[in-house]
């Protein structure tokens, strides 16, 4: 995305699979050219015509934004949208469903993730996926995340599990568990 000043690298949005990082960068985006509360909604339109001329020219101008962030395949189901507000909530509704098949899906992408690559790339995808939970309002308890972790881990890993399964779930802290695993690997 290019502006005359500024450039933001945003990845399009590739449905579910990236929602929760494309929705936090295009927030921040929105944020620097002063346009999030046009898209929430939460700014309405000023009866003076020339006020409203101005919002009207923010509000396609943040409209294009979130358009231009999007793959063809996304753009398609914003297409007929007027306002930022409506393209937002409609990608919001399909990508951020907040349901019980969500949360079925996410808790199965856990449960079956397994360390393929970098260990930053492995940590990386288990906490945003431990995010989308959040959102959707499920919260994990610290002993279930640290299962996850180790769920996943390759067999040359054993021994640092069972270090810390030695040790209280309480005393256990999850990102230096992420930061001593990141070092090991290195």
């Amino acid at each position: 995305m290019a502006d005359k000043e500024e450039t933001y690298k945003i990845e399009s949005l590739q449905g579910s699979t990236n929602c929760q990082a494309w929705k936090f960068l295009m927030k921040m985006v929105l944020q620097v050219k002063d346009l999030c509360e046009i898209v929430s909604g939460e700014e309405v339109k000023p009866d003076a015509e020339k006020q409203g001329v101005a919002r009207e020219k923010r509000a396609r101008k943040a409209l294009a934004l979130i358009s231009l962030s999007l793959t063809a395949v996304e753009q398609e189901h914003i297409i007929d949208c007027t306002t930022p507000k409506a393209a937002w909530d409609i990608l919001e509704k399909r990508y951020e469903g907040k349901g019980q098949n969500q949360k079925f899906m996410l808790l199965q992408e856990l449960f079956h993730m397994t360390m393929k690559g970098s260990m930053d790339v492995y940590l990386q995808v288990i906490k945003e996926k431990m995010s989308e939970l959040s959102a959707i309002g499920m919260k994990l308890e610290p002993d279930i995340k640290l299962a996850i972790v180790f769920n996943g881990l390759p067999e040359n890993y054993r021994y640092l599990v069972v270090i810390y399964e030695s040790k209280k779930v309480e005393e256990i802290d999850f990102d230096d568990l992420t930061a001593c695993l990141w070092e090991e690997e290195q």
